[in-house]
């Protein structure tokens, strides 16, 4: 699934029921502008920097850099961004606990607030 700030590619997207979804993440946005307003969704989520380096944005703690190799896991109801930073490309692997139809909608509508004329203005918590 491609947005503006994300192409993922689902491993095993047609394997029903599953516990996990796997998810291998090109990261294109470059700041949290450019990112529009944080996602939450239900579960929990790992995620490992396999190329490049990113930064993980919040809703309750500042800004936290991420570079290949180092790794996060945390609480998806948490507001959340990857944002690039770095002159090379971004990749990530994340395997989240919520179901696939819970991450596909809650990129579609952070997508669709941020490509609307409303305004979203958010505290920078670093």
């Amino acid at each position: 699934m491609d947005s503006d700030v994300y192409e993922s590619i689902y491993p095993a997207a047609d394997l029903l029921h599953k516990k996990m979804v796997p998810i291998i993440t090109e990261v294109k946005a470059r700041s949290r502008e450019e990112f529009g307003p944080l996602l939450q969704h239900s579960g929990e989520e790992y995620t490992y920097v396999i190329e490049g380096a990113i930064e993980l944005h919040t809703d309750l703690y500042a800004p936290l850099r991420l570079e290949a190799g180092d790794s996060i896991y945390f609480d998806s109801s948490m507001a959340h961004a990857y944002i690039a930073v770095g002159p090379e490309k971004s990749k990530l692997i994340t395997v989240c606990s919520a179901g696939s139809v819970d991450l596909k909608n809650a990129l579609e509508a952070s997508q669709q607030f941020a490509n609307s004329d409303v305004k979203v203005i958010t505290g920078n918590h670093g």
